[in-house]
């Protein structure tokens, strides 16, 4: 008996007087076992028809029971004897294999598989033995001994080197072989084995199945109509070759004059109503794309919501403070020559006291002549809800003395304040940045953390604006942004502010 195999051979059912063939290919790494041997048998290898190792030629080397060729030569062509003995030294058995060496990459090979057309089925790579080296580095299939180029469905290969083909077609037909790159002693080898693929183009037949009855007992009156019913499974096939039949004892019922038959064939694979599939995945998908756009708008627009909000529905709780904000700022006698001055004096209070309804307090605007500055300063700042901080990348003007002055007076006002905020959250700050990036560097560690931890409103001039409508959406965005830090204006104050600008107006 002649096989073609693999460098791991197949285990037969009975090998006595029979030669296994192997086609393998010259340059490729090649395993020779003797199946047969129990683990505690003594496995002898020779050449031809010697009996001991002697007389294995170079390149081939006994290792773990197996005939490892490092790797096949020409040379190695011919036959290997493989001797089973038990451990006193008594012949159990003998194998003999005839190794087959050609010279092309992809060895030659009779053995064959066959699949029917349609079907998706595996070839096996069937090298057992190289996979248990634990060294594999890649396995590779060819057809024809070229790379496979296949239309529809592609291949995939398993842990075991297995190649599944989707789908079998009469253009799969061919020679396919199988290649494994594996590492040993730090050398580069590489196993093959082929296989003769036929796809058949045939019908599937199984055996008929009895669906129901199963062992049932019926209950009928006399006299009475009754109806059986019998359903069998009887395979894959178009064609209605099958055919049904009841028996009444020893004879058929198309027989008996009283009893009427009729059969009947019903496909259970039948195409599936896939509508209300699609309606739930498109009722999930417009579910989820509701949420990330909700979501996505409340991101957006998550500010501008919250002041609707407080506009609306927020009444304030009396805490007992005076002010919403203490501003602090350094200025000089020239307002009108710092922009941080004329944003402090000028622009907050346009905006957040007359138009908003906020009450500041502003140092230089509101703190009285003569009082201990020091001690008004912590005072009005315990009477704030926020802490203001006006930076600017400076921080000096042309008068340079009185600068000096008031930025010891500011150090003062941030420290009272920033101690405060970061010990008891009260009040808390808000840092804006006037005219380009503020140098941390140089002040305190405390700024630097609040800087870190929440960030800086950023004011300029001009924003940078290519034109008017690009300017006032930025200022806009501004104080949208200013708004939300700052706490919720009491609906009642709202209110008064038009009937405290009238009365002011008529006292006059």
């Amino acid at each position: 008996m002649t096989n073609s195999c693999s460098p791991v051979a197949l285990s037969p059912t009975d090998h006595r007087g029979e030669i296994d063939t192997f086609h393998v290919s010259a340059g490729h790494f090649f395993l020779l076992n003797c199946y047969t041997a129990e683990a505690h048998d003594v496995v002898i290898w020779s050449r031809g028809e010697s009996k001991d190792n002697l007389s294995l030629p170079t390149g081939v080397e006994v290792r773990d029971r197996l005939l490892w060729f490092l790797p096949v030569q020409m040379s190695h062509n011919g036959s290997y004897t493989c001797q089973i003995r038990n451990q006193p030294g008594v012949l159990l058995r003998r194998l003999k294999f005839w190794v087959s060496v050609s010279s092309g990459e992809c060895p030659y090979t009779v053995e064959s598989i066959s699949i029917t057309k349609g079907v998706s089925d595996s070839l096996p790579c069937k090298q057992k033995e190289i996979f248990g080296l634990n060294s594999v580095v890649n396995v590779r299939w060819m057809k024809d001994c070229q790379l496979i180029q296949r239309q529809g469905k592609p291949i995939s290969v398993d842990m075991k080197g297995n190649m599944r083909l989707p789908q079998a077609s009469e253009e799969d037909n061919g020679k396919y072989t199988c290649l494994i790159d594996i590492n040993l002693d730090g050398r580069n080898y590489t196993a093959s084995r082929s296989i003769l693929l036929t796809v058949k183009d045939e019908k599937v037949f199984v055996e008929p199945q009895l669906v129901t009855p199963d062992k049932q007992e019926i209950t009928v009156e006399l006299g009475l109509r009754v109806e059986l019913q019998c359903l069998a499974f009887i395979g894959y096939s178009e064609d209605n070759e099958s055919s049904l039949h009841w028996t009444v004892g020893k004879d058929f019922a198309e027989d008996l004059e009283e009893i009427n038959t009729c059969l009947t064939f019903v496909s259970f694979l039948s195409p599936a109503d896939r509508s209300s599939f699609h309606m739930s995945w498109a009722f999930c998908l417009s579910a989820s794309l509701a949420v990330l756009a909700l979501a996505a708008c409340f991101f957006f627009f998550k500010v501008n919501l919250i002041l609707a909000y407080r506009d609306l529905l927020i009444l304030s709780v009396p805490d007992g403070k005076l002010y919403d904000a203490y501003v602090s700022f350094i200025h000089s006698n020239a307002m009108s020559s710092d922009e941080g001055t004329r944003f402090a004096m000028q622009i907050l209070p346009e905006k957040l006291e007359e138009q908003y309804g906020y009450s500041l307090f502003i140092r230089g605007r509101d703190d009285c002549p003569g009082e201990a500055i020091h001690d008004a300063t912590a005072a009005a700042m315990h009477q704030c809800r926020r802490l203001l901080i006006i930076l600017s990348p400076e921080g000096k003007t042309e008068e340079s003395t009185c600068i000096c002055d008031n930025q010891s007076q500011v150090w003062y006002e941030q420290k009272v304040g920033l101690h405060d905020a970061l010990t008891k959250n009260d009040p808390r700050v808000i840092l804006v940045e006037i005219d380009g990036p503020v140098d941390y560097s140089h002040l305190p560690e405390s700024l630097r953390y609040i800087k870190r931890k929440q960030g800086a409103l950023k004011w300029k001039k001009d924003f940078l604006a290519t034109h008017k409508f690009t300017e006032l959406y930025s200022k806009r965005n501004f104080w949208i942004n200013l708004r939300y830090h700052m706490p919720p204006v009491p609906t009642r104050r709202l209110q008064t502010i038009p009937g405290l600008n009238i009365s002011a107006n008529m006292s006059m």
